[in-house]
């Protein structure tokens, strides 16, 4: 057998970014809580975005109302099929602004993507959210997998599908995994491809835990004599 080193990390995982600009108000999680999906994780002040909504809704109401009038007057005569294009034109462009609103406006309020665990948390309430910068780390325990980097020479022995043998010596485990993604090209600096390996679930596992994984060998011949015989 040959023995590598891996390690023991979660299916899903997600970091949890802000889209918009704005003071955390609420942050009603904490290290290592249960969440579910949907489960709100961060509140983020948007007034500024609350008053375009405001406004892209009046223009919206306005808008209906010129094309609903110009639609009349074309019905008496009164008004041209331009015209009323025009306010069509208008209304469209008001809706679409009003659902822009409507959608950065939902950004300031952050849900779970997944059932999980917060095993990051790097603001508290007051902090000033900004676009890209992680806010949590939020991981699924019950889905693990182990990564490990495989020798060129060994790589194409493996096959997904196949079944390892995985020892995790922090929680005094041994299971078998199987092989669900293989990389199609050797990193030329390590000479080596990352793979990945299903885990069974086992409450002692834990994301970050240290892992080796046993892969069968190539087979040789060799020459052997009793020792009397030296």
């Amino acid at each position: 057998l040959v023995e590598l080193a891996g390690t023991v990390q979660a299916v899903d995982q997600a970091a949890i970014a802000a889209k918009v600009t704005g003071v955390i108000t609420k942050v009603p999680v904490a290290l290592g809580s249960q969440v579910k999906a949907g489960d709100l994780l961060i509140s983020i002040s948007a007034e500024e975005i609350a008053a375009k909504l405001s406004q892209a809704e009046t223009q919206l109401a306005q808008a209906k109302r010129n094309l609903e009038r110009e639609q009349n007057l074309l019905a008496k005569n009164a008004a041209t099929a331009n015209t009323v294009k025009s306010m069509a034109d208008a209304y469209a462009i008001a809706q679409a602004g009003y659902r822009e609103a409507k959608t950065m406006l939902g950004y300031a309020t952050i849900t779970a993507p997944f059932d999980g665990v917060i095993t990051r948390k790097l603001v508290s309430s007051g902090d000033l959210a900004v676009p890209g910068t992680v806010l949590l780390q939020i991981e699924n325990p019950r889905k693990l997998k182990v990564t490990a980097a495989v020798p060129e020479s060994l790589i194409l022995s493996l096959h997904t599908g196949d079944t390892l043998t995985i020892n995790i010596p922090a929680a005094s485990a041994s299971v078998q995994g199987l092989v669900s993604e293989i990389a199609p090209a050797a990193d030329p600096g390590s000479r080596t491809a990352p793979i990945t390996i299903e885990l069974p679930g086992d409450p002692k596992l834990r994301s970050g835990q240290f892992a080796r994984v046993f892969l069968p060998g190539k087979e040789g011949k060799t020459l052997l004599v009793p020792s009397s015989a030296i």
